[in-house]
């Protein structure tokens, strides 16, 4: 799968469409390197732009 999605944009697309499913999205965030950059993009985008 990884060497399907080298693209960054196709890569997140195809990460949207799989967290959308709630089984999907649970076993992510169970992932302790997953949860931190989702965490850490969340702090990030809440940030305002300077």
């Amino acid at each position: 799968m990884r060497d399907l999605v080298v693209d960054q944009q196709v890569a997140a697309q195809v990460a949207t469409d799989l967290l959308r499913r709630p089984s999907v999205a649970f076993k992510a965030m169970t992932d302790n390197t997953a949860r931190h950059q989702v965490n850490h993009v969340q702090v990030e985008q809440a940030r305002p732009a300077t």
